[in-house]
């Protein structure tokens, strides 16, 4: 609740975009504040795995994300 999380993605991220174009991550279901904070980078969900979208549909529940609402109707499938 410091900013401790965004300041330590944000230099990650920095330094590694010195060498590479694009980067993912992967967190659990149950980590919505570090969800929320991935959101707020630019991170999207991954929906390509079989079950995603019931997993997705479930945190945008529980998150509320601005981020998430254009994906709610890709998440219904």
């Amino acid at each position: 609740g410091r900013g401790l999380g965004k300041a330590a993605l944000a230099y990650a991220l920095n330094r590694l975009a010195q060498w590479h174009e694009r980067c993912y991550l992967v967190t659990t279901s149950a980590r919505t504040g570090a969800i929320a904070l991935y959101l707020n980078f630019g991170f999207e969900p991954d929906l390509t795995p079989p079950g995603a979208g019931a997993v997705w549909r479930e945190i945008a529940t529980r998150l509320a994300h601005p981020a998430l609402a254009g994906y709610l109707a890709k998440f219904a499938s």
